[in-house]
């Protein structure tokens, strides 16, 4: 072949067989990030919520450690963040915010808050905001509500770190009201 771009199959299984023994251990070693989204509970990730009708829920804003680990390992200073996504079409809305004493809060949840600690500190959980929703559906079915970073979480000695978002699944049960059944006949004359 041109170029001396020939070679054995032997000597092509060999040189990926290498490749790949060298690439399982770093394919075995993954990073975690701490995470900073929405909770159904105040003091860990709960994903799921039971709503009903028009009552109103509350979800919170929490910073949690890599899923598997205790602590958060740093002391933090600020975050940037937002409540991103309701799923589908606005589904739910946003009737009360509770915002955490611990951080001065800055700008719009909807589209990005600075929080900014008074006092550095570290933990286990860190609740930045309790927010009270309220569904605008009148489908009973799964809907997912999501806040997340915006940008890098600084440390207190402005080390900036990578945190991913969190979601909370809403499993929604409409108030129905039944309907009398009516005939054909009743329905045309409606429209007479």
């Amino acid at each position: 072949m041109s170029l001396g771009l020939h070679r054995s199959l032997g000597s092509t299984l060999a040189v990926t067989l290498a490749i790949l023994g060298l690439a399982a251990p770093a394919a075995a070693q993954y990073v975690v990030f701490p995470r900073l989204g929405l909770s159904a509970a105040p003091d860990r990730y709960e994903p799921n919520i039971e709503v009903h009708g028009d009552d109103p829920f509350d979800l919170w804003v929490l910073v949690l450690p890599p899923e598997g680990e205790a602590m958060l390992g740093n002391e933090y200073g600020s975050f940037h963040w937002a409540v991103l996504e309701a799923c589908c079409g606005g589904a739910a809305r946003i009737v009360a915010q509770d915002y955490s004493p611990l951080y001065q809060h800055e700008g719009d949840i909807l589209f990005g808050i600075v929080s900014s600690a008074q006092e550095c500190g570290s933990g286990d959980v860190i609740e930045l905001c309790r927010l009270t929703l309220q569904m605008t559906v009148d489908l009973s079915g799964q809907y997912f509500i999501i806040a997340g970073p915006l940008s890098l979480a600084y440390t207190c000695n402005l080390d900036g770190v990578v945190m991913t978002d969190m979601m909370v699944y809403v499993t929604y049960v409409a108030d129905t009201t039944p309907v009398e059944p009516s005939s054909w006949s009743e329905v045309k004359s409606l429209f007479r």
